[in-house]
């Protein structure tokens, strides 16, 4: 690999992305945004690594439901079990 490709992959950012939510639908419904453009999603952290946003979201998850006292699964836990990591330069995320 040449140093500036190095370089390259280097300087690309990693987004935890959580998928759009709408407050109207029951959190049956919300898993048909699973299927929604990356585009739509919601940027949650922008970090440097995908280790890093790995890590976040392990930690996210541990921490919510450490201290989630209801049974139920609510948006928030919803919204992690469905998060990603993404590389900011990942196709997927431009528009058409």
């Amino acid at each position: 690999m040449k140093p500036r490709h190095a370089a390259a992959l280097a300087l690309v950012g990693w987004y935890l992305l959580f998928p759009p939510f709408n407050q109207w639908l029951d959190y049956q419904g919300v898993s048909a945004y699973h299927g929604a453009a990356f585009r739509n999603w919601q940027r949650f952290a922008t970090l440097d690594t995908q280790q890093n946003c790995e890590r976040m979201k392990d930690q996210l998850r541990e921490q919510f439901d450490k201290d989630q006292k209801e049974p139920v699964l609510n948006r928030m836990q919803y919204d992690l079990r469905l998060s990603q990591c993404m590389a900011a330069d990942d196709p997927r995320l431009k528009g058409k």
